[in-house]
C-alpha cells in the first residue's frame, strides 16, 4: 500500500456571530480555531495568507464595503503573473493577512472571517515566503499542461472543492505534492487550510518533509487527475439534478445517494447521444424519474427523440420531459398546486 505523504487534521470552527451594537473593536472577528492556526501559533517569520477568488469574494461579501482590489491588504493578482490580458475581475488574489504582534485586525480581516468561511471563496495558507515569492510559486500552478499533450488547462486549486479532491487523490504522490507544498529548494513546505463547510476546515500538511523534496520539474496535470475531477463533477451534477427533480416532482422515498448513483449510470450513454449540458441532463433525468424508467427501458420513439442531434440537446430534453408528463399525467408540484 502506498505510503501517505500528506495528511489533514480537522479544525472545527464556529461561525463568527453577527455584529451586535457593541463597539466594533469588541466584536468577535474570527473563529478561535482559525485564529490559533493562522495567527496565534504562526511560526516566527511566517505569513498567513488568503488565496481568494474575486468572483466568489463579491458573492460572499454581497458587495459590502470592501472589494478584493481595495482591501488595504498587501495583495497580488495571480493572473497578472501568467497572462497578458487583465483577468483580475474573476482571478484569484493572494492577500497577506499577517498581523504584527499586538496589532488589531483591519476591516478587511473582519470581513474575510465573517463572510467568507463556508462560501468556497478560497484557501488559507501558512507560508515561510513573503508575498511576492509565494505569489510566484502559486501562479505557476494556475495554467498547467496536460501530460502528453500541448493542451493547457486552468487548475482551480484555490477552490476548496478542487484542492480537496486533488490532495486526497495524490496524498501518496511525492511529485504531485512537491509542486504544491514545496515553494523552493531551501524553503520549508507550506501549510494549507481548506474548508469543508462553514464549521470545519482541514489543515493539510506533509507527514515527513524529507519524503517530499523540492523538484525542478515543471508541474503538469495527468490524465488520471482530469478523470478524478471529471468524476467528482459528474457526481455533483447528478446530485444537484436529483435534488431538483425530487423537489419538483415529489420525493418517492428513495435515498438521494441511490438516486444519484442511478443518475450517474445514465451519464455515459446520454453523452453518447449528445446529451451533455447540465440543463439537458436535469430534464432528461426528470423524465426518467417521472416515468420510472432508465434509458435502456425507453421505447423507440423516446430514443429517437433523445438521439436526434439535428435538434439542440436542451430542446430534445424539454420535449422528452413534456412527452413523459403527458403520458403519465404527472406535473411539477407547483403546477399541480396552481391547478
Amino acid at each position: 500500500m502506498p505510503k501517505i505523504l500528506a495528511t489533514s487534521t480537522a479544525i472545527e470552527v464556529t461561525p463568527v456571530p453577527a455584529p451586535s451594537r457593541r463597539p466594533f473593536w469588541d466584536e468577535p472577528w474570527i473563529a478561535p480555531g482559525l485564529r490559533a492556526m493562522l495567527f496565534d501559533d504562526l511560526p516566527q517569520g511566517w505569513h498567513a495568507c488568503f488565496l481568494a477568488d474575486a468572483t466568489r469574494w463579491r458573492a460572499a461579501t454581497g458587495g459590502r464595503d470592501i472589494d478584493i482590489d481595495s482591501a488595504a491588504l498587501p495583495a497580488r493578482c495571480l493572473t497578472d503573473l501568467v497572462c497578458k490580458d487583465d483577468l483580475s475581475a474573476a482571478a484569484p488574489h493572494l492577500l497577506d493577512l499577517t498581523l504584527a504582534a499586538g496589532s488589531a485586525p483591519t476591516a478587511a480581516h473582519r470581513l474575510i472571517f465573517r463572510a467568507c468561511p463556508g462560501q468556497s471563496v478560497g484557501i488559507f495558507l501558512r507560508s515561510p515566503l513573503p508575498l511576492d515569492a509565494l505569489a510566484g510559486h502559486l501562479a505557476r500552478l494556475m495554467l498547467l499542461p496536460l501530460e502528453g499533450t500541448s493542451e493547457r488547462r486552468f487548475f482551480r486549486f484555490w477552490d476548496p472543492a478542487v484542492l480537496s479532491v486533488y490532495l486526497q487523490a495524490n496524498a501518496a504522490d511525492a511529485q504531485a505534492l512537491s509542486w504544491l507544498f514545496r515553494p523552493g529548494p531551501a524553503a520549508p513546505p507550506l501549510d494549507l487550510l481548506v474548508e469543508g463547510s462553514s464549521t470545519s476546515f482541514a489543515h493539510w500538511h506533509l507527514v515527513d518533509d524529507s519524503l517530499v523534496p523540492f523538484t525542478d520539474e515543471p508541474p503538469h496535470l495527468r490524465a488520471r487527475d482530469i478523470e478524478i475531477f471529471d468524476a467528482v463533477r459528474r457526481e455533483r451534477v447528478c446530485a444537484a439534478a436529483m435534488d431538483w427533480v425530487c423537489d419538483s416532482y415529489g420525493d418517492k422515498g428513495v435515498a438521494r445517494d441511490v438516486l444519484t448513483a442511478a443518475a450517474l449510470r445514465q451519464i455515459g450513454p446520454l453523452s453518447d447521444m449528445g446529451i451533455t449540458s447540465e440543463y439537458a441532463l436535469r430534464y432528461v433525468l426528470a423524465g426518467f424519474y417521472v416515468a420510472g424508467q432508465s434509458l435502456r427501458q425507453l421505447d423507440q420513439a423516446d430514443l429517437a427523440l433523445l438521439s436526434n442531434e439535428a435538434i439542440p440537446q436542451d430542446k430534445r430534453a424539454e420535449d422528452f420531459l413534456i412527452a413523459v408528463q403527458a403520458r403519465t399525467g404527472v406535473a411539477p408540484l407547483e403546477q399541480e398546486a396552481a391547478g
